[in-house]
């Protein structure tokens, strides 16, 4: 009910109480984004990298990487968003949230100069069949990309369909 600052103490009182309780990964992540509503984002990192540390293969890992490599990724440290929104693309059960994660991990990738690995993830998620609203974005980087590196023809394919299916109209 949005109400953060009363939630926080009652998530610590859950984690102080029940050191192995089932609930710990689920109640670490919305300790971390009660903490994040209220600017505490310090505390809200810990809480989130608790999930990682303490719960990697639980529901809440990919969502606590994806919004750790947001962070990094904000704070234009590349290097560290990197494997964290690789872990969130590989761990997130939510199409929308994995698909957002592989993108902005081949943001990462072109940025740190792996641009040949970023093409190829680029061309992962143009062709994803799911809702994409990444895909304009991800064909024209790839066709940046092999154009820059002499792949024509390969750069040609990706023009060729974003002028026949580019969704939007600047593209």
């Amino acid at each position: 009910q949005k109400l953060y600052d009363l939630a926080i103490p009652e998530f610590q009182k859950y984690l102080d109480d029940y050191p192995t309780g089932s609930e710990r990964a689920r109640v670490f992540f919305f300790l971390g984004e009660s903490q994040r509503a209220l600017n505490k984002s310090g505390a809200a990192r810990k809480s989130f990298q608790a999930v990682l540390d303490n719960f990697d293969d639980s529901d809440y890992a990919g969502p606590a990487a994806y919004v750790l490599a947001e962070t990094a990724f904000t704070e234009k440290n590349y290097g560290a968003a990197l494997p964290l929104f690789h872990k969130a693309g590989t761990k997130s059960k939510e199409p929308a949230v994995a698909l957002s994660a592989r993108y902005f991990e081949a943001r990462c990738l072109e940025t740190l100069d792996r641009k040949d690995e970023a093409a190829g993830i680029y061309l992962q998620i143009a062709d994803a069949k799911t809702t994409n609203p990444y895909r304009d974005d991800c064909r024209l980087a790839a066709a940046t990309i092999f154009l820059s590196r002499g792949k024509k023809l390969d750069a040609f394919k990706q023009y060729d369909a974003l002028a026949n299916e580019a969704q939007k109209p600047s593209v």
